[in-house]
């Protein structure tokens, strides 16, 4: 990493120890680096030319839309790609929740039957991210535990422990995509046989493209999260053992 290399950092609140760190690193190297803050330490540093400011207000994992959009827009000037339509990604991720209720289940209906269970998620290719985001959406919104995995990684480790997953409630949650190959459909159905459990789930949102299919599983399962919140009688909203934590590290 030198100066030839082009660098985005991005934090919400612009305080997150990881990213102010990775930006005076960059800098140091001579990297031309941009920033999306709303300000913090990295609002500080960084160069008012090369800083996009954003809204404050938000929990940062409800920040998402923004931090996509501004740092997607930013990446594809600088690689001189055709800008994304987010206006029309946006009406396709809405027009997709009209499958709720039908071609998968309601937000509500999916909480109600994770709940009293360990959700693990497992996506392969671009739906991968979306599983994290799942997996912390669950943890931070409804204070719930949940993990995910790549595929076909899994397979090679994760499946082995499926004959624990009666004991200990684990539910896996495939999150397939309607733009997979057959070989990776062959693989999810091979996985999920040889898991053996009655208890796994299968979703999908057929979409136009990638980036919409994303969009479109990540805002469902956001939902889900809240739903899981109410059911755990949880403020969805709080994170007093992060603030906490930063606390200690901070003292």
């Amino acid at each position: 990493v030198d100066e030839k290399w082009v660098v985005v950092a991005v934090s919400y609140s612009g305080n997150t120890e990881e990213t102010v760190s990775a930006y005076r690193e960059a800098r140091d190297r001579s990297c031309r680096v941009f920033c999306v803050t709303t300000g913090g330490e990295l609002g500080r540093i960084s160069n008012a030319g090369y800083t996009q400011r954003i809204p404050e207000g938000l929990q940062p994992r409800a920040a998402l839309p923004i931090l996509l959009s501004v740092t997607m827009g930013l990446t594809e000037r600088v690689l001189g790609l055709e800008p994304t339509d987010f206006g029309r990604v946006s009406e396709n991720v809405q027009r997709n929740q009209e499958v709720w209720g039908s071609h998968i289940d309601r937000p509500e209906t999916l909480a109600s039957e994770i709940y009293g269970s360990v959700p693990l998620f497992l996506a392969q290719g671009h739906l991968v991210p979306v599983a994290y985001r799942a997996k912390c959406q669950f943890n931070e919104n409804a204070k719930y535990s949940a993990f995910s995995l790549e595929m076909p990684e899994a397979n090679h480790n994760e499946i082995e422990a499926s004959v624990s997953y009666q004991r200990f409630a684990i539910r896996p949650v495939f999150l397939e995509s309607s733009f997979q190959s057959e070989r990776m459909s062959r693989r999810y159905e091979a996985t999920r046989a040889v898991m053996s459990t009655e208890r796994s789930m299968k979703l999908t949102i057929p979409s136009e493209n990638r980036l919409d299919e994303m969009l479109s599983l990540t805002h469902y399962l956001d939902m889900v999260s809240l739903e899981l919140a109410l059911l755990h009688g949880v403020d969805p909203v709080g994170v007093d053992r992060i603030s906490e934590l930063k606390s200690r590290l901070a003292g």
